[in-house]
């Protein structure tokens, strides 16, 4: 570990804290707003024990590099095929770690994680949002009446009471969306959740938490408006609820399972709020916390973390937003260096938007070595994992393009024309539709490229054809016989 945090043994959380029995957990809570007298009336005093619990956990954890973001977010998620990831996931147990507002309850469902870590530097997210979806999961009983919560749309009691199961995304929305708006209704669960959330958080600005809820149950509720394809759009509310793969695997209500499975994460206390940067107190918090909480975590979700750091050290602002650090240096350097240290890294994957909204899902270990050589100097390490950043970043920008304009317009990417000239050059010729291989780039590129040995180091010629493997580039080692059989065929 870095360094202690000051009291941390006080601070932790007791992770069971708020849990609710397994006869409450089969029946549910339900807090669904009842109409007397012509007002409706939103009660939730059988969820309130679960809220709770969260900020009970989560309170002692708002550390000096978070802030209270001003302004409001739309979206849930940052990539386009967030389903894509499920694979590498699934199943995996242990802990979870990530920032942003959805996947501590989507992917840490899917992965069966016994503990969900919600990091995010703007205190808007662990303590605005996430305590605001559990609070709309924990009082439905099934995903139809979650969509009317989150939509202002009431159902007839008999109606909701028949559930959902067998029902489609599509279908549940289709039937929430048949169903018409009701201000008093939205009015009542706003106001009841807001509430809750802004009685219970554990700093003075209340304002900017009452903001971001009030906010979020508006675009919710404008979302079921949207007609035809806007259903799909990206970015908003449906991505995460219509969104699935060809499995039919996806968000909150691409089936029953997934609902009670993301429900039940915050019905049992497994999920905690940190605002704090994820490389600096919140790994701390969660590398002390992982006895209580399954061990090391198997899953992170970094978002485009990577963006954030390196496109604000380009832009000289990083120091303003980040003043937990040194410098730049020193944050892109400890934020691979932590992933590292606290997340397993013999058996864990970490799920990123790869700079561009593409998720992808990658072997913890693999990542780090392919994004930076902790093994050099601090700086020397991060002028490396500068370089190699905007190389995955102008190959992801051109991901959908043919082999040969990737490399073109890598090659043109300003910032590579010093650290890579023309070594991708070379790397054009295509056998049977596949791309060349790792080990006959590293056997002849060296001759056929002067600039790829006198140029890159040692460590930086390895981590370019690692790269290149990763993104399509060049064949991975285990298919080179099979590559060497076809040259030497033709």
């Amino acid at each position: 570990m870095r360094g202690p945090i000051s009291n941390m043994s006080a601070q932790m959380p007791i992770i069971v804290s708020g849990a609710v029995s397994p006869a409450a957990m089969a029946r549910g809570l339900g807090a669904y707003p009842v109409k007397a007298k012509g007002k409706w009336r939103s009660d939730l005093s059988n969820v309130a024990p679960v809220i709770d619990g969260y900020f009970e956990r989560s309170n002692a954890h708002v550390y000096p590099s978070s802030f209270m973001g001003y302004g409001m977010f739309n979206y849930l998620i940052n990539e386009h095929d967030f389903p894509s990831a499920i694979d590498g996931i699934q199943g995996r147990g242990g802990a979870y770690v990530g920032v942003g507002p959805i996947f501590g309850f989507t992917y840490a469902a899917w992965q069966g994680a016994t503990h969900s870590w919600a990091i995010d530097c703007n205190r808007r997210v662990p303590f605005g949002f996430v305590p605001l979806y559990g609070a709309l999961l924990s009082m439905s009983r099934n995903r139809l009446e979650f969509l009317s919560l989150i939509s202002g749309r009431p159902m007839p009691e008999e109606r909701r009471l028949q559930g959902s199961a067998g029902s489609s995304p599509e279908e549940l929305v289709g039937m929430t969306r048949a169903a018409p708006f009701d201000q008093g209704f939205h009015a009542a669960v706003s106001e009841s959740v807001i509430d809750a959330i802004v009685s219970r958080v554990p700093f003075s600005d209340k304002t900017s938490i009452v903001e971001i809820v009030a906010h979020w149950m508006n675009e919710f509720r404008k979302s079921f408006e949207v007609t035809g394809a806007g259903l799909r759009k990206m970015y908003g509310p449906h991505s995460v609820f219509v969104v699935t793969d060809d499995e039919g695997r996806g968000g909150t209500i691409s089936s029953e399972e997934q609902f009670y499975r993301e429900r039940e994460i915050f019905l049992e206390g497994r999920i905690t709020g940190i605002a704090a940067e994820i490389a600096r107190e919140g790994m701390d918090v969660v590398e002390s916390a992982a006895p209580d909480t399954g061990g090391a975590p198997k899953v992170a979700y970094i978002s485009n973390v990577e963006d954030h750091f390196f496109i604000n050290h380009e832009k000289g602002g990083f120091l303003d937003q980040y003043g937990a650090y040194e410098n730049s240096w020193s944050a892109v350097y400890l934020f691979y260096k932590r992933l590292q240290d606290v997340i397993d890294p013999t058996d864990a994957m970490l799920v990123s938007a790869l700079c561009l909204r593409l998720t992808t899902v990658q072997d913890m270990s693999q990542y780090v070595k392919n994004a930076i050589p902790l093994q050099r100097p601090v700086k020397e390490a991060a002028e490396t994992a500068f370089d190699f950043y905007r190389l995955r970043r102008a190959i992801a920008r051109e991901h959908r393009a043919p082999m040969e304009e990737r490399i073109e317009r890598v090659l043109s990417t300003p910032g590579l024309a010093e650290r890579f000239p023309m070594i991708l050059g070379d790397m054009d010729m295509i056998f049977d539709g596949a791309p060349l291989h790792m080990e006959y780039v590293r056997k002849h590129l060296s001759t056929i490229n002067p600039e790829f040995r006198i140029l890159l180091r040692p460590w930086e010629r390895e981590m370019l054809l690692r790269n290149l493997v990763d993104l399509g580039i060049i064949q991975r080692p285990d298919r080179y016989q099979s590559f060497l059989k076809r040259i030497e065929a033709r």
